[in-house]
């Protein structure tokens, strides 16, 4: 299977069975679907910020677009959402001309590594779930500083992992997944933020939904598998099936954790 190939049926896969947003989702009340469950997350990520009225946010690893749009309806701002894979953007793009949302948003293809846009431009820096995927976590970081404004406000959730605790088989599992050669946990991110300049403001601790989130996915790709089988071939339907209840268990296990942080840029 070619990789353009394996690709498309991998979105078909997350969008199908993870939902458009492709996040992770906080439930507050165990009864949750995992749609409702990421809206959850996105909300509390927005109150978790300090970001005015009005401002300019940079969304990477938009996806979707999902967060972009929810961002448009909490505040008066603009955001530019930002991917690294051209057929998200185009999905994105698609989304916010559908919800007739071009004024609010924009999009652009970007690397976070080396970001195509000015010093000090930016109030808000936003990411969900793409950090772990960096290859170059201190460079994304001195990246986020450069471009937010002096009192700017970086946001992002992401997995994080209790390297020592993890057999050596379990870390060249979870590194071969991130497709990126190290494993952070809450505090290795707290330290790459400041020292990138940031002031750290809250690290807060979400990784007890780690294990109900990947638990739904588990049950949601059995209970779907035959139309899945229909247009998915067998080895991304296995392969990710897998990945998703070996994740479950990693979760439960304490391997696995899940952490929002907040810091900002000094004035």
């Amino acid at each position: 299977m070619n990789n353009q190939y394996e690709n498309l049926a991998i979105d078909r896969l997350y969008e199908t069975v993870w939902g458009e947003g492709i996040h992770f989702g906080t439930y507050l009340s165990g009864s949750e679907t995992i749609e409702e469950a990421a809206q959850t997350t996105r909300t509390r990520m927005m109150a978790a910020t300090d970001i005015r009225k009005t401002g300019l946010v940079l969304e990477v690893g938009s996806g979707h677009g999902v967060s972009a749009r929810h961002l448009v309806q909490s505040f008066e701002g603009r955001v530019v959402a930002t991917n690294y894979a051209a057929n998200h953007d185009a999905i994105a793009r698609d989304n916010t001309r559908r919800e007739k949302l071009e004024h609010r948003i924009s999009h652009g293809l970007a690397d976070f590594h080396s970001l195509p846009f000015y010093d000090n431009l930016f109030d808000l820096y936003w990411c969900q779930e793409s950090f772990v995927h960096a290859t170059d976590k201190p460079r994304v970081m001195t990246e986020a500083f450069r471009v937010l404004a002096p009192g700017g406000t970086i946001v992002f959730s992401d997995q994080t992992t209790n390297r020592h605790e993890c057999t050596a088989e379990e870390r060249e599992r979870i590194t071969g997944r991130h497709g990126a050669p190290d494993l952070c946990d809450a505090d290795d991110f707290a330290g790459l933020l400041r020292t990138a300049g940031f002031r750290v403001v809250s690290v807060q601790d979400w990784s007890a939904h780690m294990t109900s989130h990947f638990e739904r996915l588990v049950d949601r790709i059995q209970t779907r598998w035959d139309s899945l089988s229909a247009s998915i071939d067998a080895p991304v339907l296995h392969s990710n099936y897998e990945n998703w209840r070996t994740a479950a268990d990693y979760a439960r296990r304490g391997r696995m954790g899940w952490h929002c942080f907040v810091a900002r840029k000094p004035c």
